[in-house]
């Protein structure tokens, strides 16, 4: 069970000591929503209300609700807010009031309270305004929409992100839509010259993405799903290198480019898998429709990130299964299905290591077990039928079981690794810190 912050050891209430924590830049989103009839939705589009206008009146309320936050619940704390923002959409298809609010300060917390503090005073104020005309008013859905800051990393709501209308359950799945780019640099994660650890695998992954010169179309250039949208390298959305491709998360938070994403998550900059990009053939450039059929990963988007953004398996799931086949963790293209390798990709989510990382320190760490693993996954991926677990420890502890058959069965693929594996107990776990964590 987590720990409640606003309780001692005691069980008592208390007040949290942030004295010692970071001022940082915090941002919150929160929203709400009034139901009401059509008759009193249309007093309030024609400015026939009673009471006058209902909308800037609410307006108001809630930016003054923001900044009271601290007087009206009784464990938040003061904080000097530098931006609030409250806005009230009436909706004539479903008679309703949307209502979004967001708070900006830097501070050592997080103004999550004040931005849904801001969205209920707006209600309330909606239903005092309308209460006369209307009695059957009610007030709804208010919850936290994203967040960023803090040490507790960025939040977006479940079900807050753009549909993936073609998912094979036909279910709304939240993921982040896709700029698709003109052409995309491509880089492969390969090993070489690295038959044991007593020398380091050439890295043959090509440029990073500080490294590579952005090639952006003019804007008279650009195809029309480029309208509106904040271009990679051309200074709107952060981004230095058109091989990324913009996280546009819709009425969300600031999570542009992945570089980006994976530094929140991991407070330092990306590893060798967040640039792991394959191409069909080593070096060309990558299609649109490559781009687009990547989404909403590029190869090597940290699981973990995802698992942050979105906080749901379910969504790292069907994210994972959108990796297109070419792509390759290491080795030629092909080497591994990525059907099976998002299974081990899952139980590195279990054990709370990303991509990014794992990757890393197989890279410099244990090169060797790079082809073990390849050929144990596919050897893997061709044997097994049926669906696997759906929990991600029970998909660990089989794929990892399979793998720990294939290290016994095939010494000579072991090869140089097997200096890594002597007189070690192959349990599916120990194969696990072998496959992703490495033995230290």
């Amino acid at each position: 069970m987590p720990e409640l912050s606003h309780l001692d050891e005691s069980g008592a209430l208390r007040m949290v000591d942030v004295s010692e924590k970071p001022e940082t830049l915090r941002k919150a989103r929160a929203s709400g929503r009034v139901h009401t009839n059509a008759e009193t939705l249309h007093l309030v589009t024609s400015g026939a209300a009673p009471k006058g206008d209902v909308l800037t009146a609410a307006r108001i309320a809630g930016i003054m609700a923001a900044k009271k936050t601290s007087d009206l619940i009784p464990l938040c704390h003061p904080l000097n807010v530098s931006a609030i923002d409250v806005q009230l959409t009436p909706r004539v298809e479903d008679s309703t009031i949307e209502i979004e609010a967001s708070v900006t300060t830097t501070g050592p917390t997080g103004v999550e309270m004040e931005a849904m503090t801001a969205v209920s005073v707006a209600a309330l104020t909606v239903y005092d305004m309308l209460k006369a005309a209307d009695r059957a008013i009610r007030i709804s859905d208010i919850h936290l929409l994203a967040k960023s800051g803090g040490r507790s990393g960025d939040y977006v709501a479940p079900g807050h992100l753009p549909v993936v209308e073609d998912s094979p359950e036909g279910s709304a799945l939240p993921v982040p839509s896709v700029i698709p780019l003109p052409s995309a640099e491509a880089a492969q994660a390969s090993t070489a010259g690295a038959p044991d650890d007593s020398e380091a695998a050439d890295d043959l992954s090509g440029p990073a993405e500080p490294d590579i010169e952005p090639t952006v179309p003019p804007e008279d250039e650009r195809p029309p799903e480029f309208a509106g949208a904040a271009m990679p390298g051309d200074g709107r959305s952060g981004v230095g290198d058109d091989r990324l491709v913009t996280l546009q998360l819709q009425g969300g938070l600031e999570v542009e480019n992945i570089t980006e994403a994976l530094r929140r998550v991991y407070e330092r900059d990306p590893g060798l898998a967040a640039y792991d990009l394959a191409a069909v053939d080593e070096g060309a450039p990558l299609r649109p429709a490559d781009v687009e059929a990547a989404a909403p990963i590029i190869a090597g988007y940290s699981p973990k990130v995802l698992e942050a953004l979105y906080d749901r398996e379910a969504e790292v799931s069907a994210a994972l299964s959108r990796i297109p086949p070419h792509a390759s963790l290491a080795g030629p293209p092909g080497s591994i299905q990525w059907d099976a390798l998002a299974d081990l990709l899952r139980a590195a989510i279990g054990r709370e290591i990303g991509l990014a990382r794992a990757t890393k320190i197989l890279h410099k760490k244990r090169p060797s077990l790079i082809p073990v693993i390849d050929e144990a996954i596919l050897g893997y991926t061709m044997r097994v039928a049926g669906p696997l677990p759906a929990e991600p420890v029970d998909c660990a502890l089989k794929v990892m079981g399979t793998l720990k058959q294939d290290l016994d069965a095939n010494a000579e693929v072991l090869g140089g690794a097997a200096g890594e594996v002597e007189d070690v107990e192959l349990s599916p776990l120990r194969v696990l810190d072998l496959a992703i964590r490495s033995l230290a």
